[in-house]
């Protein structure tokens, strides 16, 4: 886990950089856009005033997350209804892994809970070794869950057994990603490590300059990373070799976004885009800053949440626009069938109409 005073100094550097894209922000707020989304369609309050960093998961009607209360709420996509909910031992901050009819997620508490998408009922759960922060993924069978003792794991998504396991002398705060036949995922010592995801053999490795503590971006391709160097990296899926590297506006703390060949990252209140394939930048939008959200990108709009509001951004223009007075936007918004989702730090979870 990321040290505290590590912490403290990421969010000084946070309000400062507020502070400075304050002054810019009054500059360019005049400025027009398409759509400014005035009323959510609906809002479910935890009632518990403690913070939604997971983003939630739409699938089939529904919308899952887990909360920092430690509890995983299901609630009605269209009508905001909690359907159940699935008290944990502590703070949940990586979102649900969903397959078929079964939901993955880890806790601070030590466990990965997979649960059953209709009830929330225990199908299985695992005791991990340090505390599981990051987001597990998965394919087919198999699961990936990293957790703070710099141990990866393998498991069965049917049963929860042991496939595999690799352990490294870093620990793990954000979560793996599948790249390929491969699973990549870094650590706080600034490591990038790429293993077999079938059995668990060491492919490659690669060191950044400062710690990782944000989840990788990948496809079969590529590796896409930031690090607390203030520093973008794209790899090699196969090697590990730089294909191309960015200076970014402060540390990257949250995760890219990758779609039709362009790469989006979000940090110190300014969203990029770059070329996927050379990193050259096609564009850059300021915003306030929140250093919870990811980009989330649904045909041409990339979505995020700033602290403040909700963005939908196009072209690096502010096309869409919603804000609640009130309420501090924290997760990584969701898109589903028209709909943004977002959690905020208050325990509650918006629904609004996107573009």
């Amino acid at each position: 886990m990321i040290k505290p005073q590590l912490k403290d100094k990421i969010i000084l550097m946070n309000r400062i950089i507020i502070l400075i894209l304050e002054i810019y922000f009054l500059t360019v707020s005049a400025v027009s856009f398409s759509k400014e989304i005035t009323e959510p369609l609906w809002i479910f309050d935890t009632e518990s005033k403690k913070g939604i960093a997971s983003a939630p998961v739409p699938w089939f009607g529904r919308v899952y997350f887990g909360a920092e209360n430690g509890v995983v709420y299901c609630v009605d996509a269209k009508k905001g209804n909690k359907v159940w909910e699935f008290l944990t031992g502590k703070s949940i901050e990586g979102s649900p892994y969903l397959n078929g009819n079964l939901l993955v997620i880890g806790s601070k508490d030590r466990y990965v809970y997979c649960l059953g998408i209709d009830y929330g009922e225990v199908r299985w759960k695992f005791h991990a070794s340090g505390e599981v922060i990051g987001t597990p993924c998965g394919r087919e069978d198999e699961v990936y869950i990293s957790s703070t003792d710099g141990a990866l794991y393998c498991l069965s998504m049917s049963d929860g057994a042991l496939k595999w396991k690799a352990k490294t002398d870093g620990a793990y705060d954000g979560g793996p990603a599948l790249s390929g036949d491969n699973v990549v995922v870094g650590d706080i010592k600034g490591k990038v490590y790429c293993y077999d995801r079938k059995n668990g053999k060491l492919i490659w490795t690669y060191q950044a300059g400062q710690s990782i503590i944000a989840s990788p971006t990948a496809d079969a391709n590529h590796v896409l990373i930031g690090g607390l160097d203030n520093r973008l990296y794209c790899l090699e899926a196969d090697s590990g070799g730089v294909v191309w590297m960015r200076q970014l506006e402060s540390m990257a703390v949250t995760s890219p976004a990758m779609s039709g060949g362009k790469v989006y990252v979000y940090s110190g209140g300014r969203l990029s885009c770059y070329d996927a394939y050379d990193g050259h930048t096609y564009w850059d939008a300021l915003t306030y800053y929140n250093p919870s959200s990811a980009p989330v990108v649904v045909k041409d709009t990339v979505y995020l949440t700033t602290g403040f509001e909700i963005l939908g951004i196009r072209g690096g223009k502010l096309a869409w626009k919603f804000e609640y007075p009130g309420n501090s936007f924290y997760s990584t918004p969701a898109y589903y069938e028209g709909y943004v989702f977002a959690g905020t730090a208050e325990g509650k979870i918006f629904c609004v109409k996107g573009w």
